[in-house]
């Protein structure tokens, strides 16, 4: 498992003149072996169908990596409970009524 944040840029045409520029940060957590470049990748794909996205707001430029936490699962795995049980189901007799 692995975490990376990264963040971009993002832009949009303001008016008739210039950009609107503003900082974008995200954060991706991947249970593959998955690269950085992978992870930025996704970002980028997965952008137009965010809010910002859908607004008119574009990705510009080259990713900063902050953070990558590699293995995060493995290094944790000592402090966490155990799964929690599937609630029982309910009796085939009885039913919700409206």
């Amino acid at each position: 498992m692995a975490i990376y944040v990264f963040s971009f840029l993002i832009t949009r045409k303001k008016h008739k003149k210039g950009k609107e520029v503003k900082p974008y940060m995200q954060a991706v957590a991947t249970s593959e072996e998955d690269s950085y470049e992978e992870a930025a990748e996704y970002i980028r794909d997965m952008f137009p169908d965010t809010k910002r996205g859908k607004t008119g707001w574009e990705l510009s430029g080259d990713p900063v990596l902050f953070e990558v936490h590699t293995d995060l699962f493995n290094q944790w795995l000592e402090y966490m409970d155990e799964k929690p049980a599937p609630p029982p189901k309910k009796p085939s007799h009885l039913q919700v009524v409206k």
